[in-house]
């Protein structure tokens, strides 16, 4: 028998992030940061990050990373996903005691951009579905769907 896995129910209020508060700067915290036109505050729902090495060809909303499509209820943990797949060195400062953040820099390299770009597309469409299904376990039918 598959095992279920437990989704948290969506609570009446959105919580802020346990790991990055509102107002941080993201320049300081991710490779290539500090080239960005202007500062990123953590709380924003659209990073802009024109002026990123990996990124010097391209402007617009290809240098964006747009977080309104998500659901509130999951925006805050997509953030912390994005800025953590970013800069996975921050994880064991950030979430001291939690195995999977003691272990991430090892098991996940630091991505570009572009890559957490799509990421991000890819992870937007997975929520919606979750949302549009109230799913709230997980069983071998709801991984086919």
């Amino acid at each position: 028998m598959a095992e279920l896995l437990r989704l948290p129910i969506p609570e009446p209020e959105v919580v802020g992030s346990e790991l990055f508060a509102d107002e941080e700067t993201i320049n300081e915290l991710i490779p290539g940061g500090e080239d960005l036109d202007s500062p990123v505050r953590f709380g924003k729902d659209v990073w802009d990050l024109t002026g990123h090495r990996s990124w010097k060809d391209k402007a617009g909303a290809q240098v964006r990373l747009d977080f309104g499509t998500i659901s509130k209820r999951w925006r805050r943990t997509a953030k912390d996903l994005v800025l953590l797949q970013l800069a996975p060195s921050l994880a064991p400062a950030r979430a001291p005691g939690v195995p999977m953040a003691e272990t991430w820099p090892q098991t996940q390299e630091p991505v570009k951009p572009v890559t957490v770009q799509g990421n991000l597309k890819m992870l937007h469409a997975a929520l919606r579905i979750i949302d549009e299904h109230r799913i709230t376990t997980f069983d071998s039918g709801d991984w086919e769907r």
